[in-house]
Protein backbone atom coordinates (compact mmCIF):
# COMPACT_ATOMS: atom_id res chain seq x y z
CA UNK A 1 0.00 0.00 0.00
CA UNK A 2 2.78 2.47 0.93
CA UNK A 3 4.77 1.42 -2.14
CA UNK A 4 1.78 2.05 -4.40
CA UNK A 5 1.17 5.51 -2.90
CA UNK A 6 4.84 6.43 -3.25
CA UNK A 7 4.84 5.28 -6.87
CA UNK A 8 1.71 7.30 -7.65
CA UNK A 9 3.25 10.35 -6.00
CA UNK A 10 6.56 10.01 -7.83
CA UNK A 11 4.76 9.32 -11.13
CA UNK A 12 3.07 12.72 -10.94
CA UNK A 13 6.20 14.56 -9.77
CA UNK A 14 8.78 14.29 -12.53
CA UNK A 15 11.29 16.32 -10.54
CA UNK A 16 11.95 13.18 -8.43
CA UNK A 17 12.97 11.28 -11.55
CA UNK A 18 15.04 14.21 -12.86
CA UNK A 19 16.70 14.72 -9.46
CA UNK A 20 17.67 11.05 -9.22
CA UNK A 21 18.95 11.18 -12.80
CA UNK A 22 21.14 14.19 -11.96
CA UNK A 23 22.39 12.39 -8.84
CA UNK A 24 23.40 9.33 -10.90
CA UNK A 25 25.08 11.52 -13.52
CA UNK A 26 27.06 13.31 -10.80
CA UNK A 27 28.11 9.94 -9.39
CA UNK A 28 29.14 8.64 -12.80
CA UNK A 29 31.20 11.67 -13.78
CA UNK A 30 32.48 12.98 -10.46
CA UNK A 31 32.52 10.40 -7.65
CA UNK A 32 32.85 7.11 -9.53
CA UNK A 33 36.10 7.92 -11.39
CA UNK A 34 37.85 8.87 -8.12
CA UNK A 35 36.41 5.83 -6.36
CA UNK A 36 37.43 3.56 -9.23
CA UNK A 37 41.00 4.91 -9.12
CA UNK A 38 41.12 4.24 -5.38
CA UNK A 39 39.83 0.67 -5.86
CA UNK A 40 42.39 0.05 -8.61
CA UNK A 41 45.13 1.26 -6.29
CA UNK A 42 44.32 -1.12 -3.44
CA UNK A 43 43.28 -4.09 -5.55
CA UNK A 44 46.25 -3.82 -7.86
CA UNK A 45 43.87 -4.02 -10.81
CA UNK A 46 42.67 -7.51 -9.83
CA UNK A 47 39.06 -6.36 -9.52
CA UNK A 48 36.51 -6.13 -6.78
CA UNK A 49 34.04 -8.59 -5.28
CA UNK A 50 31.19 -6.32 -6.44
CA UNK A 51 31.97 -6.90 -10.09
CA UNK A 52 32.16 -10.69 -9.99
CA UNK A 53 29.50 -12.95 -11.45
CA UNK A 54 29.11 -16.62 -10.46
CA UNK A 55 32.46 -16.55 -8.63
CA UNK A 56 33.46 -19.54 -6.55
CA UNK A 57 34.52 -18.99 -2.93
CA UNK A 58 38.03 -20.05 -3.95
CA UNK A 59 38.14 -17.38 -6.69
CA UNK A 60 36.95 -14.77 -4.18
CA UNK A 61 39.73 -15.78 -1.75
CA UNK A 62 42.31 -15.47 -4.52
CA UNK A 63 40.96 -12.03 -5.36
CA UNK A 64 41.07 -10.81 -1.75
CA UNK A 65 44.53 -12.32 -1.17
CA UNK A 66 45.97 -10.04 -3.85
CA UNK A 67 44.82 -6.86 -2.07
CA UNK A 68 47.12 -6.95 0.93
CA UNK A 69 46.17 -5.89 4.47
CA UNK A 70 45.84 -2.19 3.59
CA UNK A 71 43.69 -3.00 0.56
CA UNK A 72 41.37 -5.18 2.62
CA UNK A 73 41.03 -2.44 5.23
CA UNK A 74 40.20 0.12 2.51
CA UNK A 75 37.67 -2.26 0.96
CA UNK A 76 35.78 -2.58 4.24
CA UNK A 77 35.78 1.20 4.74
CA UNK A 78 34.41 1.70 1.21
CA UNK A 79 31.50 -0.67 1.90
CA UNK A 80 30.48 1.64 4.75
CA UNK A 81 30.55 4.83 2.68
CA UNK A 82 30.40 4.84 -1.10
CA UNK A 83 28.79 1.43 -1.45
CA UNK A 84 25.81 2.47 0.64
CA UNK A 85 25.16 5.75 -1.18
CA UNK A 86 25.59 4.33 -4.70
CA UNK A 87 22.89 1.62 -4.34
CA UNK A 88 20.50 4.14 -2.78
CA UNK A 89 21.06 6.41 -5.79
CA UNK A 90 20.50 3.77 -8.45
CA UNK A 91 17.48 2.42 -6.57
CA UNK A 92 15.94 5.90 -6.52
CA UNK A 93 16.60 6.28 -10.24
CA UNK A 94 15.08 2.91 -11.09
CA UNK A 95 12.10 3.41 -8.80
CA UNK A 96 11.28 6.94 -9.98
CA UNK A 97 11.91 6.09 -13.64
CA UNK A 98 9.57 3.10 -13.50
CA UNK A 99 6.89 5.23 -11.79
CA UNK A 100 7.26 8.12 -14.21
CA UNK A 101 7.26 5.91 -17.32
CA UNK A 102 4.35 3.82 -16.06
CA UNK A 103 2.32 7.01 -15.54
CA UNK A 104 2.99 8.03 -19.15
CA UNK A 105 2.26 4.56 -20.55
CA UNK A 106 -0.95 4.11 -18.54
CA UNK A 107 -0.51 0.36 -18.27
CA UNK A 108 -2.05 -1.92 -15.66
CA UNK A 109 -1.38 -0.86 -12.10
CA UNK A 110 -0.12 -4.31 -11.11
CA UNK A 111 2.74 -3.80 -13.57
CA UNK A 112 3.69 -0.56 -11.83
CA UNK A 113 3.66 -2.23 -8.40
CA UNK A 114 5.65 -5.19 -9.72
CA UNK A 115 8.15 -2.75 -11.22
CA UNK A 116 8.40 -0.91 -7.90
CA UNK A 117 9.16 -4.10 -6.01
CA UNK A 118 11.57 -5.16 -8.73
CA UNK A 119 13.41 -1.82 -8.43
CA UNK A 120 13.97 -2.51 -4.72
CA UNK A 121 15.44 -6.01 -5.19
CA UNK A 122 18.91 -4.99 -6.45
CA UNK A 123 19.23 -2.70 -3.43
CA UNK A 124 18.38 -5.54 -1.05
CA UNK A 125 20.86 -7.89 -2.74
CA UNK A 126 23.53 -5.16 -2.82
CA UNK A 127 23.17 -4.48 0.90
CA UNK A 128 23.33 -8.23 1.59
CA UNK A 129 26.41 -8.43 -0.62
CA UNK A 130 28.06 -5.54 1.26
CA UNK A 131 27.45 -7.13 4.66
CA UNK A 132 28.75 -10.51 3.52
CA UNK A 133 31.71 -8.97 1.66
CA UNK A 134 32.80 -7.00 4.73
CA UNK A 135 32.60 -10.16 6.83
CA UNK A 136 34.40 -12.19 4.16
CA UNK A 137 37.27 -9.68 3.89
CA UNK A 138 37.43 -9.08 7.65
CA UNK A 139 37.84 -12.80 8.37
CA UNK A 140 40.59 -13.21 5.76
CA UNK A 141 42.75 -15.37 5.74
CA UNK A 142 40.28 -17.64 7.54
CA UNK A 143 38.34 -19.58 4.92
CA UNK A 144 34.60 -19.83 5.30
CA UNK A 145 33.30 -21.51 2.15
CA UNK A 146 29.64 -21.12 3.14
CA UNK A 147 30.11 -17.37 3.57
CA UNK A 148 31.93 -17.24 0.22
CA UNK A 149 29.11 -19.15 -1.48
CA UNK A 150 26.43 -16.83 -0.05
CA UNK A 151 28.49 -13.83 -1.09
CA UNK A 152 28.62 -15.17 -4.64
CA UNK A 153 24.85 -15.79 -4.59
CA UNK A 154 24.18 -12.22 -3.39
CA UNK A 155 26.49 -10.66 -5.98
CA UNK A 156 25.05 -12.72 -8.83
CA UNK A 157 21.48 -12.04 -7.66
CA UNK A 158 22.23 -8.31 -7.57
CA UNK A 159 23.41 -8.31 -11.18
CA UNK A 160 20.52 -10.49 -12.38
CA UNK A 161 17.93 -8.21 -10.74
CA UNK A 162 19.68 -5.07 -12.06
CA UNK A 163 19.40 -6.59 -15.54
CA UNK A 164 15.70 -7.33 -14.95
CA UNK A 165 15.03 -3.73 -13.86
CA UNK A 166 16.94 -2.32 -16.83
CA UNK A 167 14.97 -4.61 -19.16
CA UNK A 168 11.68 -3.45 -17.65
CA UNK A 169 12.78 0.16 -18.10
CA UNK A 170 13.60 -0.49 -21.75
CA UNK A 171 10.15 -2.07 -22.24
CA UNK A 172 8.47 0.95 -20.63
CA UNK A 173 10.55 3.34 -22.76
CA UNK A 174 9.55 1.42 -25.89
CA UNK A 175 5.86 1.50 -24.90
CA UNK A 176 6.08 5.21 -24.10
CA UNK A 177 7.74 6.07 -27.43
CA UNK A 178 5.20 3.91 -29.24
CA UNK A 179 2.32 5.72 -27.52
CA UNK A 180 3.87 9.11 -28.40
CA UNK A 181 4.18 8.01 -32.01
CA UNK A 182 0.55 6.81 -32.15
CA UNK A 183 -0.64 10.09 -30.61
CA UNK A 184 1.35 12.07 -33.16
CA UNK A 185 0.03 9.99 -36.04
CA UNK A 186 -3.59 10.15 -34.85
CA UNK A 187 -3.44 13.91 -34.22
CA UNK A 188 -1.80 14.39 -37.61
CA UNK A 189 -4.60 12.47 -39.35
CA UNK A 190 -7.22 14.72 -37.71
CA UNK A 191 -5.56 17.74 -39.25
CA UNK A 192 -6.17 16.44 -42.78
Amino acid sequence: MVLKKLMHYSARHGWLFLGSLLLIISYLFYFLPAFHAKVLAYTGGTGSIDSTFLATPEALYELVAGWGAEGRSSYIADRLSFDILWPISFTMLHFFAISWLWFRCRKDEWLMVLGGWLALLPFAFDMGENILAMQFVYLFPEKNLVLGQWLSVMTTSKWVTVLMVETLLLVFIFIWIKSLWFRAVSSGSRDL
